[in-house]
């Protein structure tokens, strides 16, 4: 019978998921069964996806595609892997789409903002005490990186305005606006729609 264990394909001739982790001497292992955290047993599938992660480290990148695979489904998961989505203002709504983003495996993410973590923002904000005073960009990056390492990860420090705005944002599938200045926001809508290609995603 042909499975998938941590992204490869396998001949296997068990028919349990406890048979097969016994096999493989990984019964001490964090086990996931198509996209699944499991400890019980189950008749084993042709075509069934097996993880296996060391508990309390970095599962590979070819593990994690696998878990993120099996649980979106291939094509789902090739179409999110594929995708590059930016997003204008990363404070309360922007850090917490970019979070969601990396969580579900988003190929590649660019955040642009130019301000810093302030006290007032620990309560709604994507954000940790130890950041304030910190740009929102880099400290914003530096949580995406521990989520998904292997997500390819863009940012500016910087204002979003009339004259850059087209080229900051022109190469990207999908732009969420995430600004909480109407002013702002019918800036980057406009200019967008008259300049680019580009998907937007609106909060309002």
């Amino acid at each position: 019978m042909l499975i998938h264990f941590n992204g490869k394909p396998i001949d296997t001739s068990t028919h349990t998921l406890h048979e097969f982790c016994k096999q493989h001497n990984i019964l001490d292992r964090v086990i996931i069964l198509n996209g699944y955290q499991t400890s019980a047993d189950y008749p084993l599938n042709q075509n069934d996806n097996i993880v296996a992660i060391k508990k309390g480290e970095y599962p590979s990148e070819a593990e994690l595609e696998s878990m993120l695979s099996a649980r979106h489904s291939p094509h789902i998961y090739a179409k999110l892997k594929s995708a590059k989505v930016a997003i204008a203002g990363i404070g309360g709504l922007g850090s917490n789409i970019a979070i969601m983003l990396t969580r579900i495996g988003v190929g590649q993410i660019f955040v642009v903002d130019f301000d810093t973590v302030d006290a007032s923002n620990i309560n709604r904000q994507n954000y940790y005490i130890s950041h304030i005073g910190m740009f929102k960009t880099t400290a914003l990056i530096e949580q995406l990186s521990q989520i998904n390492p292997f997500v390819k990860l863009e940012y500016k420090t910087l204002k979003i305005t009339p004259d850059n705005v087209v080229d900051l944002f022109k190469d990207y599938d999908i732009v969420c606006e995430a600004f909480d200045n109407p002013s702002n926001k019918a800036m980057l809508i406009e200019n967008l729609l008259a300049y680019t290609n580009v998907k937007i995603v609106a909060g309002s």
